[in-house]
């Protein structure tokens, strides 16, 4: 019987994806595996959920809300194979996406691979790309997600939602720094040392539309989003490598998240959690109603 695969799922901001994410994997994927659940500061009626219905997977619990680094450090630290998919808690696999991503990383001996990324807007991300210039001073990072190329090929490293890691080739020292962009971070570590990222284009899974919030949301999203954290963690990406790259796109991202959140920060009650996802579902519907316009007008 070949060895278990470790398949950790991360909980990124939303411990009420977790069951989702399991059932999908539960139904989807082929034993030998070993799954575990790493989550901090979820509730005991979470835990007791999740140890009722899937009494075979493993629970890690911190007593607070983690970092996406340090979830991965814990996830890897309890890992007892040599390979280990790392998987955030919104995302479903379907039908046989393990056996591709296992046979193209034997193929080229990947330290890294990562499969085709589907959402409710198409495709999510077909393997990343990054590339470094020199220059006096700083280097200059480009990164970019990939959405049109969906051939087999190396890469510059993995979108987070879910990479299978050989972890005979990097462990959780060269890829849980805590530092943003925590992907790119790991794709310039694969880079120094000279291992591979590869994207299987047969494996897909699907990063899940976020549901309404839960009060037991609040505190994993408020860690998740938070704007003062993603600054310190730029800085310390930009320290460590040197380089200086336009981050404009992701600090917009977070600002946005810090005023939509704002209502939450301050009073976390089931009123303004309601409150929130109105005001989630009036932005939604107005984001679509935009792109649909701006469709019309570029094929008008």
């Amino acid at each position: 019987m070949p060895s278990p695969i470790d398949i950790a799922i991360i909980v990124r901001d939303r411990p009420s994806m977790v069951l989702p994410c399991l059932a999908a994997l539960e139904l989807h994927t082929k034993p030998p595996i070993q799954i575990s659940v790493v989550v901090g500061g979820a509730s005991h009626a979470v835990r007791s959920e999740l140890t009722r219905r899937h009494p075979n997977v493993r629970v890690i619990h911190h007593g607070a809300p983690l970092s996406q680094a340090a979830s991965r450090r814990l996830a890897l630290r309890a890992a007892r194979s040599s390979r280990c998919v790392l998987m955030e808690n919104d995302t479903l696999v379907s039908a046989g996406w393990l056996e591709p991503l296992l046979a193209t990383a034997d193929r080229y001996r990947a330290a890294v691979t990562t499969p085709l990324v589907i959402w409710h807007r198409g495709i999510h991300a077909a393997g990343c790309g990054l590339r470094v210039t020199a220059r006096s001073g700083r280097d200059l990072l480009e990164h970019h997600i990939e959405y049109t190329d969906l051939n087999q090929r190396p890469i510059g490293y993995a979108e987070t939602h879910c990479m299978l890691l050989d972890l005979e080739q990097i462990d959780e020292r060269d890829l849980c720094d805590d530092v943003e962009p925590l992907d790119v971070d790991l794709g310039l570590v694969l880079r120094a040392k000279g291992r591979a990222a590869y994207f299987e284009p047969r494996s897909r899974v699907t990063y899940a539309a976020p549901p309404p919030f839960e009060l037991g949301d609040v505190a994993h999203t408020l860690e998740r989003w938070s704007l003062a954290r993603w600054r310190a963690c730029h800085d310390r990406f930009v320290a460590k490598w040197g380089v200086e790259y336009d981050a404009a796109a992701k600090l917009a991202s977070y600002q946005r998240q810090e005023l939509r959140l704002a209502l939450l920060r301050h009073h976390p009650t089931p009123g303004t959690v309601e409150l929130t996802n109105l005001a989630t579902r009036l932005t939604n519907f107005l984001t679509t109603l935009a792109t649909r316009g701006r469709a019309r007008r570029s094929f008008g």
